[in-house]
């Protein structure tokens, strides 16, 4: 017969209700059973989790046999919740009733075989309910735990209830024909019907203790329990509900708060001669009837007898004990007695430090939340700032944050009044982070901003970075962005510490900050002074130039040539600066961000390519320690301050030699030949066309990586080229592609129809008219391109033959505006007219 009757409350013994054996499992081998027990009494939930898991796979399993593993499993996730972080412990509970729903839903709910795993479901949902209710004595958030806890303690209530029921009606005369294989027998059922009857009592007692002292409904269910417990506790003590039923009458009656029955039970229990572990839990009774009936100097003289009978400890015994110091603590500080609170709070501390280093992390976290609830009350009065931190995190640990920040606050004001400056911004920032985990944004960058007050901690940098990040979350969260406070403090992390390791961050920051602000002159300042030593260094060169570039496409557009002219060159020497360090020779070793400034060097923009070539033959002569990457690059650069030179031989003569490594270098270098032959004669054009061509070819093998732009910007390239190199038919596909893919673009249109324009083939004349046709139909009228337009058309129409139409086209535009698009535009439109 499979002893069933305390197998399942293993769940709950261990834990949580002292004096209940455990047991084993006839229908698993008794190694088996014993094996996973003791993984889950080493904490190896998820050793014990597989081994289960590889059991119930194994092929024919009987089902007695699989309903035994199902509950092991299912223990064993309820006993990892137990021990797991309240705030992070709810998927445990939820795995431990969903293996027993998955394995009762082929069964008939009438159905003896799934009964044994759906007694194990009703009390996870017990053993839920009892720890939610310890965890509500502790906390200041009691009454929302509290009712939290009723909801499972109420389910609980259902479940056993209903389990009790059909385990009596198996009983019957004339069903147990009816069980079917794999059921429990009739020893087995008549043991379960005795032990869901315990359960109830346990689950009443837990229901009426989560309602408030001499309320009707704390007393209407523990008065249940106590019905149930006084026919089960008549029961021998040989009997393995014996102990655990006296027991739990005793406590029964201490919560309805008849003192004098507790105590009447207690001497009985005492002329039994209970074993250790008995004795130890009628001990822990003691202090706490002692403590209900306020007899203070009772419960410290049971205290006196010590923790320990036979060589056994106990860990409800010693949190009754840690339970009887705090209030003797508490009542030292209601009469302001200093020492003898202090000394009371002593040795209530090193029995928080003995629970958590003799005991599971259950009872660790119990000791500390016990501490906490007391320790938080009269923080000032404690004097100790580690049991207030140890309180704090305790909060922390079980989802409390409020109450840990507050708890932090506290532990901080105390440290700043004994002058331990370091453990008070500690605390300081523990509590801000939290704050800031929490999503409360502006009081955390506001806490993080005061403990950088002090310059000279040590760690006042690392504060006031925390609240410059805090404060950009701040300015993206605003609509619009408002980045005036975020800029400010950065500014001011430069004031206060301009040679620390942090003002590199801040000049980053800062950099990009007026980058995405089109601030050219401040992002360039800011980027250049991010020191060598940084890890953003090479970064912050790459957006130094980036933005130069786009300081002095600016100052061009604004009409500041000479501006622009004195930029680049300060910006060339900038570059030159950052490699030689301002000495005459060039460096013997180059480092990566040598390198890197030396291909940034060429992009100056003002024809500074023969200076780009030295500085490029420098660092190439030196090829020591670069990457493969980096000389690719640089030589790819090489025909770029060639070309710029007009010395497109040479240029192609170093492109030949390069492979189609580098796709952004090489897609740099296409933009730039482009940028230099708009400038160019059309014989260097023509020159220049070959080296894009060659560039486009090297990179049309990776042309299916590319994105939408770069792969706009390599046919329009490759096109122009060809347009250079007298190869319009070869170009024509490209920007009739282009064009039909970028319908929008205005530009490319008339750049297509230009080409078509420009050869006086019959059939290319009609593909320009249309196109032009097109690009009028879709510009507004008076606009320079609709002037283009209809000037190309007129050509068209005249290449053509058809005189009249061009005509009327020119006669209808001038009617139109007389002016004809102005002077430029009119002198076209008069030498088509005929004369």
């Amino acid at each position: 017969m499979r002893p069933i009757l305390l197998t399942l409350i293993g769940l709950g013994c261990a834990m949580l209700c002292i004096g209940v054996p455990s047991a084993t499992y006839a229908a698993l081998p008794a190694a088996e059973a014993e094996f996973v027990a003791g993984l889950r009494g080493r904490r190896l939930f998820r050793l014990a989790e597989m081994h289960a898991r590889q059991q119930l796979a194994q092929p024919n399993v009987p089902l007695d046999q699989q309903a035994d593993w199902v509950i092991e499993l299912s223990r064993t996730f309820a006993a990892q919740a137990i021990e797991t972080n309240p705030a992070t412990s709810g998927p445990m509970w939820e795995k431990a009733t969903q293996v027993i729903d998955d394995f009762a839903k082929p069964f008939p709910r009438d159905d003896a075989r799934s009964l044994l795993p759906r007694v194990q479901k009703a009390l996870v949902l017990l053993a839920h309910g009892e720890l939610l209710r310890h965890q509500a004595e502790v906390s200041s958030a009691n009454q929302a735990l509290l009712e939290e806890a009723r909801v499972p303690l109420r389910k609980a209530i259902e479940e056993l209830t209903s389990l009790r029921a059909e385990a009596a009606e198996w009983q019957r005369p004339g069903m147990a024909g009816r069980l079917p294989p794999g059921a429990p027998s009739l020893p087995e059922l008549f043991a379960l019907e005795t032990n869901l009857d315990y359960q109830l009592s346990r689950a009443y007692r837990n229901q009426g203790h989560s309602y408030p002292p001499a309320s009707a409904d704390r007393t209407a269910a523990l008065l249940k329990a106590v019905e149930r417990l006084s026919l089960l506790a008549q029961q021998p003590v040989e009997d393995p509900l014996g102990w655990p039923s006296r027991l739990d009458e005793i406590s029964s009656y201490r919560l309805l708060e008849d003192f004098q029955r507790a105590r009447q039970r207690l001497e009985q229990l005492d002329t039994l001669k209970p074993p250790p572990a008995v004795a130890l839990a009628a001990r822990a009774e003691r202090i706490r009837l002692a403590l209900d009936a306020k007899l203070i100097d009772e419960a410290l003289a049971l205290v006196g007898q010590g923790r320990a009978i036979g060589g056994q400890t106990s860990p409800e015994l010693d949190y009754a004990i840690l339970e009887a110091l705090f209030a003797s603590w508490k009542i030292y500080v209601s009469k302001n007695d200093t020492a003898l609170s202090t000394a009371r709070q002593q040795q209530a501390t090193q029995m928080v430090r003995l629970m958590q280093t003799s005991y599971s992390p259950y009872w660790g976290r119990r000791a500390e939340a016990l501490e906490a609830s007391y320790v938080v009350g009269a923080p000032s009065m404690s004097g100790n700032v580690a049991a207030l931190v140890r309180a704090a995190e305790n909060f922390y640990r079980n989802g409390q944050f409020p109450d840990a920040v507050k708890t932090y606050d506290d532990a901080r004001k105390l440290a700043l009044q004994q002058k331990e400056t370091q453990q008070a911004f500690d605390c300081g920032f523990t509590a801000a982070a939290i704050v800031y985990q929490q999503r409360q944004i502006a009081d955390a960058a506001g806490r993080f901003l005061e403990l950088s007050a002090d310059t000279a901690h040590p760690q006042a940098r690392r504060a006031h970075l925390a609240a410059i990040g805090a404060s950009l979350q701040l300015a993206q969260q605003m609509t619009p962005p408002d980045f005036g406070e975020y800029a400010k403090l950065l500014e001011q992390h430069l004031e206060k510490w301009p040679q620390s390791e942090s003002a590199g961050e801040a000049h980053w920051r800062l950099g990009e900050l007026r980058e995405r602000q089109q601030k050219w002159a401040d992002a360039v300042r800011h980027y250049a002074e991010i020191p060598l030593s940084d890890g953003r260094y090479l970064l912050g060169l790459s957006s130094l130039v980036r933005c130069y570039r786009a300081y002095l496409s600016e100052l061009r557009q604004q009409g500041k040539a000479n501006d622009a002219v004195a930029m680049a060159a300060h910006a060339a020497q900038w570059f030159e600066d950052s490699i030689t360090g301002k000495r005459p020779q060039w460096p013997e070793k180059w480092s990566s961000a040598q390198r890197e400034a030396a291909g940034f060097w060429t992009y100056d923009g003002v024809g500074r390519f023969d200076r780009a070539e030295t500085v490029l033959s420098a660092a190439l002569a030196n090829p020591a320690e670069a990457s493969a990457e980096w000389l690719t690059a640089a030589r790819q650069l090489l025909v770029l301050s060639l070309a710029g030179q007009q010395r497109a031989q040479e240029a192609l003569q170093v492109l030949n030699q390069l492979s189609a490594e580098g796709t952004d270098s090489l897609l740099a270098l296409v933009s730039g030949l482009s940028q230099i032959a708009e400038n160019s004669s059309p014989q260097m054009q023509r020159e220049l066309a070959a080296l894009q061509l060659r560039s486009a070819q090297l990179l049309e093998p990776k042309r299916a990586g590319f994105n939408e732009a770069q792969r706009k910007l390599l046919d329009l390239t490759t096109a122009r080229a060809l347009l250079a190199a007298d190869k319009a038919a070869e170009a024509r596909p490209r920007l009739e592609a282009l064009a039909k893919g970028n319908p929008r673009d205005g530009d490319l249109q008339e750049e297509l129809a230009l080409l078509l324009s420009s050869q006086q083939d019959k059939e290319w004349q009609t593909a320009s008219l249309l196109k032009w046709r097109d690009i009028e139909r879709h510009t507004k009228p008076g606009q320079p391109r609709w002037f283009r337009a209809r000037y190309y058309q007129a050509v068209a129409h005249a290449r053509l033959g058809n005189q009249a139409a061009a005509l009327q086209i020119i006669t209808v535009t001038r009617t139109l505006h007389p002016e004809m698009g102005g002077a430029e535009m009119k002198a076209m439109f008069d030498q088509l007219t005929p004369k």
